[in-house]
């Protein structure tokens, strides 16, 4: 009797499921940054409106562009985020479920049976032990 054994490969979705991290922790880098450079520049453009005199000309243009970097910051921010979290459950769904990477056109492994009285290893369809003779 021969089995095919089910071997752990990483085929399907965790081929996948590197560069589906690989991208989240992107996005994730890339949308920090863009925030902590928008909070960056709000102070900035805060002090060079205090040292200004009150020039709200200069306030308003780096107010927009505060508002527009910090916004693409923080869209980025939430689409890593939800590719994070999209990603870790369902390769929770496929832990649970046992079928991480199971390869079906593993070779077939042969199953044989061992002897109680001398322990050798007889194939699966004997009677009697070859070595001792006696029944299985």
């Amino acid at each position: 009797m021969t089995y095919a054994a089910p071997r752990r490969t990483t085929s399907g979705w965790l081929a996948n499921s590197a560069a589906v991290l690989l991208i989240a922790a992107g996005l994730l880098t890339v949308g920090i940054i863009l925030t902590l450079l928008a909070a960056l520049s709000f102070f900035m453009s805060m002090i060079n409106f205090g040292l200004s005199g009150g020039n709200f000309g200069i306030l308003g243009s780096s107010l927009t562009t505060v508002i527009v970097v910090g916004g693409i910051g923080v869209a980025l921010s939430s689409a890593g985020g939800f590719l994070l979290r999209f990603w870790w459950i369902f390769l929770l769904v496929d832990v649970a479920r046992g079928s991480i990477g199971v390869d079906r056109s593993a070779p077939p492994v042969e199953v044989k049976v061992r002897c109680r009285s001398c322990g050798r290893m007889n194939q699966p369809d004997a009677t009697y032990c070859i070595t001792c003779g006696r029944a299985i």
